[in-house]
């Protein structure tokens, strides 16, 4: 009994309260969650899990609230992100307490804590950043050699230590073996899609500049995702303007240091090139300092902060040029926004002295008569000086504003002297009809400057901006010829000397405004309205053997007003999306034109239209779907609906056509592309359309006396054209890898006959070409072997209705072996190659070439420095053909080229080693 008083006691005292306490919050809570759907609801939260390091969104990661209502009760609820990462919550009271608990495999934890404010509004929480783990990045590892990219989420993941490179190699040899990536007309494409480069996730330097620069040492890893632009990254709401963007993530202790490479190189002959190329590669203040002399093929044309151009001349081509600039970059404050502050300059001078040469048949199809042949050769000589100054920037200016200021300007001075020998024949007499010996000498000389500044202003689910820019051009244009000209039918011949002054004046001035507003949570709707106004003014005064040439001297001035409306939706909804868009543009031009007796002032008002439907649908991650349908019309140049007529060159004249209508365009396109992780699958599959009504094309008449030709354009009848791609890249084994391309496309065109003396009836020739190309390529890499095997088949078809010298099918195959063996510090390699052509008209452009390039290479200085020998087309057998195929013609011809030549390199790279202790 003495002990059971004191534990009644504590029992009735303090134990029965606490139990009754928590039955009766019990209870509140059950009624609670019973009675909430009924009653007043708190605030909507609303979220988005993200990659700390891509930002992309996060798919089905796990978020788990807590919400805490004092002295109340406490709920959990668990949800699943969507596709795009997102999640939204609903709190029970205005006064809670919550706590988000983040989780998703492969990343660190991350909790987040919040109070609730009360009332209805919905509030976005910023961005949750989940970093990856060790887990991930170990597993990685492991698996590097054998996968070459795996998914994380929407992006692609490449591992650069799973391809085959070696000890200096540049980026563009890691990205042209990357499954997906294509290199066309020296452009970067992602599955047949515009590829663009960065670093870090920043513009920081030029495609061009991080592809021939960066070491491929220096790259941890490579990502392939879709950017959004700035309004979706503010909005939150798509608005159907993505980039392809293949971002190079850079080693730790590898930034802000300078890529420096020296190189001089000398030939058999008496060429030479020395080039310096520095490149400071930073996310904050990167710079370039660039210095090529040379007398070789290799030409560069710009080298800026932001672009990079650069070709192979059939021909040496003697350069001096230089450039430097400087870029300069800075993390806004108190701004969310991925895209950096920055500005950058460029000031460099260019300098080249060009030769070209080229031989040309052709043949004109004519009605009820074999086709006449033309047999040209011409030489030329370029000689151009070019001195540019470039800025560009782009400002946060607050949370709201940015602003963008872009400038360029630009001195020329350019003189080119031609020589070109032509003859013309008859076929169907086999007789000549004239021929002509014809030399000129043309020099241009002025300056250009353009400027345009945005200001964009971000409201609450939109924004609006506005645009003014002016651009510039004085050139003055001189020249002087000599034609010698020959009349085989009648005996007559004369020299016909000529010459003319011509100024030049280009302005334009305009403005825009640019306006963005969100429809909920899936609609986004544009509105733009653009007005500018160009003037171009251009005299050219003609002297025709020291007597002013009345009849060829011109004078055009232009005045053009145009007004731009462009209206367009883009509405997403899960894994669907859809843009309509319309483009409607009102042109009122005046042109007042003097030529001879004809001065007139012409003037009209044109409406056209340009309207597209894009459709697209992620049928999974890394697979896609993608419609296009669109339509638009054109005119033609206004100075095309002039009647005036130009007989500067006696065997062509030129001929304006007053009749001339629009030209409607009809187009339709569909892509699938999809990326598969297994056995490192790219698959790519494109179809197009495209049919066009009352197209311009090109009427000449051939006078049979003189054997030269008069030229009108003129509406012909339209045609349609398909086409289709299928290109599929995969890896065979660890070490061979296959990539293919199928082409087939179908085109139809009208062409009309060439008329003969006054002959005026119309004879259309259709001309139906057929193509099929196969492009087919093994790469091996093995231990110190690598050997990379490609063909390309080609097969064109040609049918015509009206044509008695139609060009026969023309086959074309190239096939090479590249086989390079490495032993110690040398490099061997064996390019055989092998060319067949065959169908051409001319017999020097078909049969065989057989191709031998041999290049042995020694590394020493710590593998900075290489010693190159280069042996190119030891056989001679080279050669370098055109042709061009067209209702009414034919043209084939070859260029001169520098071949049959060796070449010692010395170049050295100083790339700086890492400062990671690791």
């Amino acid at each position: 009994m003495t002990l059971q008083n004191p534990m009644k006691k504590i029992f009735e005292r303090f134990l029965i309260p606490s139990l009754f306490v928590m039955i009766h919050k019990l209870i509140f809570c059950l009624a609670f969650m019973f009675l909430a759907p009924f009653a007043m609801r708190g605030e909507i939260l609303k979220g988005r899990v993200v990659d700390a390091e891509t930002s992309e969104p996060l798919e089905r990661a796990n978020v788990e609230i807590t919400e805490e209502i004092p002295d109340f009760c406490t709920s959990v609820v668990t949800f699943a992100t969507d596709k795009e990462g997102y999640f939204r919550y609903e709190t029970s009271s205005d006064a809670s307490r919550l706590t988000f608990v983040v989780k998703f495999f492969g990343y660190h934890n991350q909790t987040i804590k919040r109070v609730s404010i009360g009332g209805s509004d919905t509030l976005s929480i910023p961005d949750i950043k989940l970093k990856p783990s060790a887990v991930l990045l170990k597993e990685l590892s492991v698996n590097a050699k054998a996968r070459r990219f795996y998914m994380k989420g929407d992006t692609v993941v490449f591992n650069p230590e799973a391809f085959r490179v070696e000890e200096g190699d540049r980026l563009i040899t890691l990205v042209e073996k990357l499954p997906g990536v294509t290199v066309k007309d020296g452009k970067l494409l992602w599955n047949g899609q515009p590829l663009i480069v960065m670093m870090n996730g920043k513009d920081a330097l030029s495609q061009q500049m991080l592809l021939n620069q960066l070491p491929v040492v220096a790259v941890d890893k490579i990502k392939a995702y879709e950017r959004t632009g700035e309004l979706q990254d503010r909005t939150g709401v798509a608005d159907g303007n993505q980039e392809h963007v293949l971002d190079v993530s850079i080693k730790p202790g590898f930034m802000d240091r300078f890529y420096t490479s020296a190189e001089a190189r000398a030939y058999t002959g008496k060429e030479y090139a020395t080039q310096l190329d520095a490149t400071k590669l930073s996310d904050s203040h990167p710079m370039m300092i660039f210095a090529r002399v040379a007398d070789d093929p290799h030409m560069v044309n710009t080298r800026t902060m932001g672009s990079w151009s650069s070709g192979t001349n059939l021909l040496p081509v003697r350069q001096q040029a230089g450039a430097l600039a400087y870029r300069h970059l800075w993390k806004p404050k108190d701004v969310q926004t991925k895209r950096d502050s920055r500005w950058d300059i460029t000031v460099g001078a260019n300098h080249w002295d060009k030769s070209e040469g080229r031989w040309e048949q052709q043949h004109v199809f004519m009605a009820g008569k074999a086709s006449t042949q033309s047999y040209s050769t011409s030489d030329s000589y370029d000689h151009r000086l070019m001195v540019p100054v470039d800025f560009t920037s782009y400002l946060n200016l607050s949370p709201k504003n940015t602003l963008s200021l872009n400038a360029n300007f630009s001195f020329v001075r350019e003189q080119k002297e031609q020589h070109t020998q032509q003859e013309t024949t008859e076929l169907d007499t086999d007789t000549k009809a004239n021929s002509s010996d014809y030399q000129s000498l043309d020099t241009k000389k002025g300056i250009s400057a353009n400027a345009d500044a945005r200001l964009t202003h971000y409201l609450t689910g939109g924004a609006l901006s506005t645009k003014v820019r002016i651009e510039y051009e004085n050139m003055q244009q001189d020249g002087s010829s000599v034609g010698q000209y020959l009349y085989h039918q009648t005996g007559l011949s004369y020299l016909d000397r000529q010459c003319f002054d011509s100024p030049n004046h280009k302005l334009l001035v305009g403005w825009d405004m640019d306006f963005n507003k969100t429809m909920g949570q899936s609609t986004m709707l544009h509105g733009a309205w653009e007005t500018n106004y160009s003037n171009h003014s251009q005299d050219e005064n003609r002297w025709r053997n020291d007597v002013l040439d009345f009849e060829n001297s011109s004078s055009r001035k232009n005045d053009r007003v145009n007004n731009i409306l462009t209206l367009d939706a883009n509405y997403k909804t899960g894994a669907f999306s859809l843009k309509p868009i319309l483009r409607l543009q009102h042109q009122h031009e005046r042109t007042d034109y003097r030529r001879a007796q004809l001065d007139t002032v012409a003037l009209r008002n044109l409406l056209t239209v340009r309207s597209t439907l894009e459709m697209n649908y992620r049928l999974q991650k890394q697979m896609n779907l993608k419609a296009t349908l669109g339509y638009q019309n054109r005119p033609a140049d206004l100075i095309d609906c002039i009647g005036y007529q130009d007989n500067t060159n006696p065997l062509y004249i030129r001929m304006g056509n007053p009749n001339l209508k629009m030209t409607h365009t009809l187009e339709a396109g569909l892509l699938y592309t999809a990326m598969l992780t297994k056995h490192g699958q790219a698959l790519s599959f494109s179809l197009k359309y495209q049919k066009k009504y009352d197209p311009i094309g090109t009427v000449l008449h051939y006078n049979s006396t003189t054997g030269g030709y008069r030229e009108q354009k003129q509406n012909v009848r339209g045609g349609n054209m398909w086409s289709g791609n299928l290109s599929y890249d995969r890896d065979l084994t660890e070490d061979l890898q296959l990539k293919s391309t199928l082409h087939a496309s179908h085109d139809r065109t009208f062409g009309i006959m060439t008329l003969v003396d006054e002959a005026t009836h119309l004879i259309y020739n259709r001309q139906s070409q057929t193509q099929l190309k196969e492009d087919l390529s093994f790469r091996y890499e093995h231990l110190n072997w690598s050997v990379y095997w490609f063909h390309v088949f080609t097969w064109n078809g040609y049918a015509y209705t009206e044509a008695s010298h139609a060009p026969s099918d023309i086959f074309n195959y190239e096939t090479e072996l590249r086989i390079r063996y490495r032993l110690g510090s040398w490099k061997f390699t064996l390019s055989p190659q092998f060319i067949f052509d065959h169908g051409y008209h001319s017999n020097l452009m078909n049969g065989g070439q057989f191709l031998l390039n041999a290049q042995v290479d020694y590394s020493l200085l710590k593998n900075r420095a290489e010693l190159i020998l280069k042996a190119d087309d030891l056989l001679n057998q080279q050669k370098h053909n055109f042709s061009s195929f067209t209702a009414t013609t034919q043209a084939e011809g070859g260029e001169r080229f520098m071949h049959q030549y060796l070449s010692f390199t010395f170049r050295y790279r100083f790339d700086p080693r890492s400062r990671d202790k690791k």
